[in-house]
């Protein structure tokens, strides 16, 4: 994160679910606040929202220096010229998946999720639709809780979405395969998500 923006600018963090592989620098970050704090070089705390499903809420806090602040599926949430809704996934551990919108562009981030016509509501008329794609799809239904890349296609094309990238990808096996599956769903652009990568609306 810090090679596109200065902890000392950071107004929010938001975070979808408590797993380890989404926030395992969570507790790094809240610390360099402290430090940033402490050296005056930071005026105020970081918020960092999340949902309040599990006890894992309570440990967004860090002193005086992160708060914690609380999401869920009612509603809507402003962060400056920000604005978010989510919807609930279907996950062992419970997980959201949110839109943000900005004027009138809108970005969704779909996460660690099986199959719910929620995915369908939030996505859609995106103008960008970030997709978990944790499965090939001759695996559909190995592992709860993900989704194929055929199924991120079936969720893109089916909320009329104008891009979709793939996210949360596989460990083994060629991740073009996944590209191509999703691409027998939706006739939109289809991309796999790498490191950096900016999209302009």
């Amino acid at each position: 994160m810090q090679n596109y923006i200065e902890l000392e600018h950071l107004d929010a963090v938001v975070i979808s679910h408590y797993h380890w592989d989404h926030i395992a620098d969570i507790g790094c970050l809240q610390y360099a606040i402290r430090v940033l704090m402490d050296l005056e070089k930071r005026q105020k705390p970081l918020h960092i929202y999340g949902h309040t499903q599990d006890d894992h809420f309570s440990r967004l806090n860090y002193l005086t220096y992160t708060h914690a602040q609380e999401i869920g599926t009612s509603g809507k949430l402003e962060i400056g010229d920000f604005i978010f809704q989510f919807s609930q996934n279907v996950h062992p551990d419970p997980c959201l998946s949110m839109r943000i919108q900005k004027d009138n562009k809108i970005v969704v981030y779909i996460t660690d999720t099986e199959w719910s016509d929620n995915l369908i509501a939030i996505a859609r008329d995106a103008d960008l639709l970030m997709c978990e794609s944790s499965l090939y799809d001759e695996f559909l239904g190995m592992i709860p809780g993900h989704l194929t890349a055929g199924q991120a296609g079936a969720i893109a094309a089916a909320a009329g979405v104008k891009h979709l990238v793939l996210n949360h990808l596989p460990h083994y096996g060629d991740h073009r395969r996944l590209v191509a599956q999703a691409r027998k769903k939706f006739n939109g652009q289809v991309e796999l998500a790498t490191s950096g990568k900016v999209w302009e609306l």
